[in-house]
């Protein structure tokens, strides 16, 4: 969401032509092998993405943070606030807080080893941002 922080709701991309995974139903017939053969390219996509460095933490337009959690238990501790808010408002099942407030509750255990490295990472990948064709 677009902050004083981060001055855009989202970053666009050059268009791609072809279609999302979820909708390629064409995948579902591939051969074992096709199918890993995608894999390997969409992971060496990523590979790439994940090999842009930095020396800070932080968001892609403002990374200033030395160390990761300094960033992200802020980010994370927020979201589970706003969370907290839509279930009192109605617009969330309390059951999606309850899970959060357990992540929440062993933070410092699921996030015991230290990042070393900043690096661009896509927080949202799944299938439906897979771009595929022909």
């Amino acid at each position: 969401m677009k902050d004083d922080i981060i001055p855009v709701d989202f970053i666009c991309m050059e268009y791609v032509k072809g279609k999302d995974c979820f909708n390629d139903f064409t995948k579902l017939f591939l051969s074992k092998a096709r199918k890993r053969e995608f894999a390997d390219k969409v992971t060496s996509a990523m590979y790439v993405w994940h090999s842009k460095t930095n020396d800070k933490f932080g968001p892609i337009q403002n990374p200033n943070y030395d160390e990761w959690l300094d960033y992200y238990k802020p980010f994370a501790f927020d979201i589970l606030q706003t969370a907290g808010k839509m279930v009192k408002d109605g617009q969330l099942e309390p059951y999606f807080l309850k899970v959060m407030e357990l992540a929440w509750d062993n933070f410092d255990y699921i996030f015991s080893e230290r990042v070393e490295h900043s690096s661009l990472i896509h927080g949202d990948l799944n299938v439906m941002n897979i771009m595929t064709d022909n």
